[in-house]
């Protein structure tokens, strides 16, 4: 079973630590009614350094879109979930687009996906994993004293591609980067949105 977040306007999004300096810790990020739990620094540095790398995609991204696209269903309340994530999953990232349509940044850690439909969904998710980061240097025991951002994957080659590198002073591979293929890469309403739905295969 996998989880896909469709999220469409700036988000509302909340930080918090959980038993911090323990072998228990977590650090959260809540995504409108989508609530992720990081249980280790390198957990979080993977969705931080993923989020950069989808920076040059989400320029493509429309200021916002259609609110119907996440629009509430008559009967059936946003679903909520809660989502673990440890042991620095490899992210995926790519920007969708087809003929005649817009463009969608998708990000998959794991069997978690984000698909952030405008640059309000994109920048207000990016802002809440880098707060996530800051609280994680004084949650997790083995957190460096600051953050540092990884070295930018190679450009663009018109497939995904992976290009593992070392950040100093740790052992884990860093975010791969799925590459932007010029001819496929292709509303903020007036409230925060998301669109959280449970499944298999959905892209």
């Amino acid at each position: 079973m996998s989880v896909v977040l469709d999220l469409a306007g700036s988000q509302d999004v909340a930080i918090a630590e959980h038993q911090p300096g323990t072998e228990f810790a977590a650090v959260t990020v809540r995504v409108g009614s989508a609530l992720i739990y990081l249980h280790d620094m390198a957990t979080v540095e993977k969705f931080v350094n993923a989020f950069f790398d989808l920076a040059p995609s989400a320029r493509r991204l429309q200021r916002e879109i259609d609110p119907r696209i996440v629009a509430p269903v008559g009967g059936m309340p946003e679903p909520g979930v809660i989502i673990n994530v440890a042991d620095a999953p490899i992210p995926y990232g790519t920007l969708l687009q087809q003929p005649g349509s817009y463009a969608v940044v998708r990000l998959q850690v794991g069997r978690l996906v984000l698909r952030m439909h405008d640059l309000g969904a994109y920048s207000s998710t990016t802002a809440a994993f880098r707060a996530a980061a800051s609280v994680g240097i004084r949650t997790f025991r083995d957190a460096p004293d600051t953050f540092h951002r990884s070295a930018p994957t190679a450009a663009a080659t018109g497939k995904p591609s992976v290009q593992p590198s070392r950040r100093q002073g740790r052992s884990h591979q860093e975010a791969r980067q799925a590459a932007t293929p010029a001819h496929r890469v292709g509303s903020t309403a007036s409230r925060p949105r998301s669109g959280p739905s449970v499944g298999h295969g959905r892209a």
